[in-house]
């Protein structure tokens, strides 16, 4: 951690129209480098994804992902199936069970949202953690969450999503 050096470029936008930001990084099933990137701030747009085959050095020029997305995380199960979350409006996962990231499949909705009122029902940020046994932990808010005594508040929930899904 003491050497750093920039290795390459992953994504422009030589418009200067789009964010390019929040980028998440994570190796494939078959050997390469795949990077989801939230494309806006404040309008909905696709998110992106390119993909390196020399460990970063290069990467092919964006594509679209999506019709929106904010906050994605990107998660290689052990059993070779990719796992993308995002949100805004609603959480979201999809699924790439050939674990390259160009085949999203299979799509689950945690939180349904809502075009119109993009935060109404939570920020649409996730994050993704292996704990080690197959499965995998999703964290996302839910901001209509209902208490002990059934009120309406914020909250920070996880779901265990077991890997039963395989190549």
């Amino acid at each position: 951690g003491r050497t750093f050096r920039r290795r390459a470029t992953i994504a422009i936008d030589p418009a200067d129209r789009d964010m390019m930001g929040e980028p998440q990084l994570s190796t494939t099933a078959d050997g390469r480098l795949v990077c989801v990137i939230r494309r806006t701030d404040h309008v909905q747009k696709p998110m992106c994804v390119t993909w390196s085959d020399d460990a970063g050095q290069s990467w092919t020029p964006v594509s679209d992902l999506f019709g929106f997305g904010v906050w994605p995380c990107v998660l290689l199960l052990g059993n070779g199936t990719l796992v993308l979350s995002y949100g805004r409006p609603g959480v979201h996962m999809a699924f790439d069970a050939a674990g390259t990231g160009t085949r999203w499949s299979s799509h689950e909705t945690l939180i349904e949202g809502d075009h119109a009122a993009i935060t109404r029902h939570t920020c649409g940020y996730t994050s993704l953690t292996p704990p080690g046994d197959g499965s995998f932990l999703i964290a996302y808010s839910d901001f209509l969450y209902r208490n002990s005594k059934g009120e309406p508040c914020k909250a920070i929930l996880t779901r265990r999503v077991q890997g039963s899904r395989s190549r």
